[in-house]
């Protein structure tokens, strides 16, 4: 919580030590809570585009596409190899590794528009996330983990689970 009582974040890992830990921000909280209330999964979504640095930033973005992986979305979607992104959903794109972060929030089967700049035009594309082919589908259970693991940490518990004795 921060100093106006607003919750920025949650522990989700710590070292036993509590020398460090692991927070995640409120917003990929809600993202993965969201998931797995309309789903009973998290889906994290893939576009199917290989990104790269630019050599020349364009409007603010030294972010280029590189390559569409195939079979994907990104090319039913209209995107092409030396698209210059600009947003990827809600979050803004500089540099390659910003796509990484925007990638977190994009959920599979949800539409997300995708901000390009190709032969110096803007335009918003519509691009329906898929999964991962590498992603591990199915069998993610949340639910309350055992006292002696939680090391002072609040468990997200969203099915009631007995705990072990």
């Amino acid at each position: 919580m921060n100093l106006k009582g607003e919750v920025v974040g949650i522990l989700v890992s710590s070292l036993e030590n509590n020398s460090a830990c692991y927070a995640l921000p409120i917003e990929a909280a809600e993202k993965i809570r969201s998931d797995v209330v309309r789903f009973g999964e998290v889906r994290h979504g893939w576009i199917g585009a290989e990104v790269g640095q630019a050599k020349e930033a364009v409007e603010g973005s030294h972010t280029i596409v590189t390559d569409i992986l195939g079979p994907v979305q990104a090319s039913d979607g209209g995107m092409r190899v030396g698209d210059v992104l600009l947003r990827v959903g809600k979050i803004d794109v500089h540099d390659p590794e910003d796509v990484i972060d925007a990638s977190f929030f994009i959920t599979a089967g949800d539409s997300t528009p995708i901000t390009v700049i190709r032969d110096g035009k803007k335009t918003t594309l519509t691009i329906e996330a898929d999964f991962h082919p590498m992603s591990q589908r199915g069998g993610m259970i949340f639910s309350a983990l055992p006292s002696s693991t939680l090391n002072r940490g609040i468990p997200l518990s969203l099915q009631p689970q007995p705990v072990p004795q």
